[in-house]
């Protein structure tokens, strides 16, 4: 395989993953965030108390790890079941990356458990620190 098709395969690759995961679900969950902190902050200017602006993008960054996650999870745990459904839409039916075959289902599975591990504990240190 010459070199221009190896970075073409990876490329394909690499944005299957991406759609895999599913992420043009997570400005949801930044904006589900955003309503909390927004509600917080009018709570905490009535009490001349500021927001942590660095614990809110700390919070939202671990908010789109673990949604991002779950989507992977999903995708490989309900692999069957959106096989059988012929009518799945954006919301329903998964991104289809491993029905129509571009990706094994084991991809999912290994994706899922990577994003889930936190080798240097550095979100939990975090929560711990405040």
């Amino acid at each position: 395989m010459a070199k221009s098709e190896e970075s073409s395969a990876l490329s394909e690759t690499l944005k299957h993953i991406i759609i895999l995961g599913r992420p043009k679900f997570l400005y949801y969950s930044f904006f589900l965030h955003l309503y909390g902190a927004l509600f917080t902050l009018n709570q905490f200017q009535e009490n001349g108390r500021s927001l942590n602006s660095s614990l809110f993008w700390t919070l939202q960054l671990t908010i789109w790890i673990s949604h991002i996650m779950t989507h992977y999870w999903n995708e490989y745990c309900d692999f069957e079941v959106d096989g059988m459904n012929e009518k799945g839409g954006s919301w329903t039916g998964g991104s289809k990356m491993l029905i129509k075959n571009k990706l094994k289902p084991t991809t999912s599975l290994w994706m899922g458990f990577s994003i889930s591990i936190d080798p240097d504990h550095e979100i939990i240190y975090y929560f711990h620190s405040l």
